[in-house]
């Protein structure tokens, strides 16, 4: 029994996280559309200006690559980070634990 609100409790807590990502999505998205309108420009038009090494100093295409480097880094760790409810639910089944003990690490 305790077990089964422990693993309700992770659930809440993945579905609140999940809920709050889609939610930052969508902030993302709509200050994206913003900054187009503002600017003029579709967002594969200035994708396709900051790729080219030519429109930059070489002071600030390193500059770039080391922010985008960093931005990927960022990037990976927040996806690590997102609990899997399949892996979660894989592990416990794997542990054969009976219904009256509390698995512990």
């Amino acid at each position: 029994m305790l077990v089964k609100k422990n693993q309700e409790a992770i659930n809440q807590e993945i579905d609140k996280r999940i809920k709050e990502l889609e939610i930052q999505n969508e902030t993302l998205n709509k200050e994206m559309e913003e900054f187009e309108r503002s600017l003029g420009i579709q967002f594969d038009q200035l994708a396709s200006y900051a790729k080219d090494k030519e429109n930059f100093t070489s002071e600030e295409w390193v500059f770039m690559e080391e922010y985008e480097k960093s931005l990927e880094r960022k990037i990976s760790c927040a996806l690590e980070n997102v609990i899997d409810k399949r892996k979660v639910e894989k592990a416990r089944e794997s542990l054969n634990i009976g219904q009256h003990w509390i698995p512990m690490r």
